[in-house]
């Protein structure tokens, strides 16, 4: 039966309520489910003590709604994929960038785990019901990868971001690691009561009784004195942990990391062989700095107490997956790049979210030397995580970085193309998937695949200026220099400074517009020999620039087809930036700096009266010294 929503109920005809027996006596229940929020009420039945016998029931249960009821049971189900969706909201202000949040829901165990992730960054943790009778929950194995903080303080940040809007009595209260929803029943009553108009009734003594899993939803049996439902061994340990660890977590959660330490330490003196504990100091000293031995010493010793408990029951299985990471971590930091490899997929075997697990593979991948070893485990990636970007992306760099890919690892490449395109949400985000493609294609020698990305981008954003750049810069590389020339003057156009009716000047952005003038300058040079209009747009371009290398060559050369007056401009220029130390910058342009030297410097030559010799034949013995370095 599909719950009502508050929007519905007000249309129903009649109350979804009916009278019933409750304990012996006259009680109210539902009789349709209520959605509240990601939550269903399926169930809920109060009982209605003090009334006076015989009853006159000809005016229904409406006339008992002014009473206030005793609660005497409830099913409740949480839907994990709605209430995802709705943390999913508070996920970017976590993790600093759009996030996807996921909750699935082990009535075996009694645990609720938790995953949120964004392109670069993910977060798990369990939340493991310890008390039926307070409905207390711990997180349990928090962990991730690309974190700049604690997992257990992230993870905590976002339980108390969720709770924290909801200060009231009934609502859950996050301290330390625990979350109680003792107040759970209150919560939703005062949700769904007054909507029906009635009384919440008194909600006193109730136990959880029964935690079942139905289709992926976790259903929640509830009753006033009844039966709790019995909790594991393991969470009877992380209650007592969650306790013995409160006022290190509360300074942890506060940002003190130091005063966590030093409060985890005590911790540790009174409980000296509980590997937990060692573990968090572990991970504080690997997150604090230069502290890596520290951190390795303590992961050692909580092993071994790990080792020596016997370790059997199901969620404390993926206890290797989460030391290996850490281990992984702190042996890359060392420069022991193979060992950590190895590490990492050891870490993704055993970890049980596939997230995490495609991130651990991902990490493992980039650490291979070996191309055909980088694809593999890319591959395992994003089979354990298809909706993942990044392993993506990174297998189109791989497969295009292989000396000489075959056709089917191109087709491959893509097709992964394709699937980041399909999966990007929005015109612009479509658009800059094909624009990033079309430089990794282009610079592997895949010219007209990145042509037609690059259209194929421009229909999507038919203004958008760095699409309409790069595809000019590549029709220039297909010898297309008509095409190219017209498109770079449409956007240098729209680029060169302007000013408004009202006299404002609007400035552009002077990277992109140099390189448009150095792209337009190289297409006139080469289809239409203008070569006075290529020293016009290159003597714009300012030595400070990135690409000062390249009009300064291109100026130059066209110089020569022109007057000498034209040409002493051009190596005063170039003279300027490599005296004012602008030219070169990279070891590829320092070759070509100096290969520009001595083709000016021969040039020079022929003429007796140069006064740029001298300082050409010193410029060319300082760039061979550097070049022989």
């Amino acid at each position: 039966m599909t719950p009502l929503t508050f929007d519905e109920l007000e249309k129903q005809p009649a109350l979804p309520l009916r009278l019933g027996l409750s304990r012996g006596g006259l009680g109210v229940e539902l009789n349709h489910p209520l959605q509240v929020g990601p939550v269903s009420v399926e169930q809920f039945e109060w009982s209605l003590p003090g009334l006076d016998y015989p009853l006159d029931l000809s005016g229904g249960v409406k006339q008992f709604l002014d009473r206030r009821g005793q609660f005497e049971r409830a099913v409740v189900r949480l839907r994990p994929s709605e209430l995802g969706r709705a943390l999913s909201e508070r996920a970017p202000t976590l993790l600093g960038e759009p996030a996807t949040c996921r909750i699935r829901a082990f009535a075996d165990e009694a645990t609720i785990a938790v995953t949120l992730w964004s392109d670069s960054i993910v977060l798990v943790f369990e939340l493991v019901l310890v008390s039926a009778v307070e409905l207390r929950w711990v997180i349990h194995a928090a962990r991730g990868h690309g974190l700049d903080r604690p997992p257990l303080e992230v993870a905590s940040s976002f339980l108390r971001e969720v709770t924290e809007p909801l200060a009231a009595p009934t609502t859950p209260h996050f301290d330390g690691r625990s979350l109680s929803c003792a107040r759970l029943l209150d919560s939703l009553a005062l949700e769904f009561m007054p909507g029906l108009g009635g009384r919440v009734p008194e909600v006193e003594g109730v136990q959880l009784t029964g935690l079942e899993s139905d289709r992926g939803d976790l259903v929640l049996s509830l009753e006033r004195h009844g039966e709790p439902s019995n909790v594991s061994g393991l969470a009877v340990r992380l209650a007592g942990l969650a306790d013995a660890l409160l006022a290190g977590d509360r300074a942890l959660l506060l940002g003190d990391r130091e005063g966590a330490r030093a409060l985890y330490l005590e911790a540790l003196e009174g409980s000296p062989t509980t590997p937990e504990i060692l573990f968090e100091l572990a991970q504080l000293d690997a997150m604090m700095g230069e502290r890596n031995e520290s951190a390795r010493l303590l992961l050692e010793r909580a092993r071994e107490r790990l080792a020596l408990r016997g370790e059997t029951d199901g969620l404390a299985r993926g206890d290797d997956a989460l030391y290996s990471a850490l281990e992984a971590q702190l042996f890359e930091r060392t420069g022991a790049e193979e060992r950590a490899a190895e590490l990492w997929r050891r870490a993704a075997e055993g970890e049980g979210d596939p997230v995490l697990s495609a991130f651990y593979l991902e990490r493992a991948a980039e650490l291979s030397s070996d191309p055909e070893e980088r694809l593999e485990l890319l591959r395992h990636a994003l089979e354990r995580a298809p909706q993942l970007k990044s392993p993506r992306w990174k297998r189109v760099t791989a497969i295009l970085e292989k000396d000489d890919p075959s056709p089917r690892a191109l087709e491959l490449a893509r097709a992964d193309v394709e699937q980041l395109h399909a999966s990007a949400q929005g015109s612009e985000a479509k658009a800059t998937v094909l624009e990033r493609a079309a430089e990794l294609f282009a610079a592997r020698g895949h010219g007209q695949v990145a042509i037609a990305w690059l259209r194929q981008a421009l229909v999507l954003e038919p203004d958008r200026t760095g699409t309409k750049i790069a595809l000019g810069q590549r029709l220039l590389d297909a010898g297309e220099e008509a095409r190219a020339v017209d498109l770079l003057r449409s956007v240098l156009r729209k680029l060169e400074p302007s000013r408004s009716p009202e006299g404002q000047v609007a400035f552009p952005d002077f990277a992109e517009l140099d390189r448009v003038r150095v792209l337009l300058a190289r297409g006139l040079s080469l289809g239409f020999e203008e070569h006075a209009e290529v020293v016009r747009l290159t003597a714009m371009v300012d030595s400070r620039s990135e690409y000062s290398l390249a009009a300064r060559e291109l100026e130059w050369m066209s110089a020569l087809r022109l007057d000498r007056s034209a040409q002493r401009r051009a190596l005063c220029r170039f003279i300027e930036a490599l005296e004012l130390g602008y030219l070169p910058g990279s070891p590829d342009e320092v070759n070509r700096t100096l290969e520009l030297v001595r083709v000016m410097l021969d040039h020079e030559r022929d003429d007796p009266l140069s006064e740029f010799k001298e300082r050409l034949e010193r410029f060319a013995q300082e760039l061979e010294a550097r070049a022989s370095r």
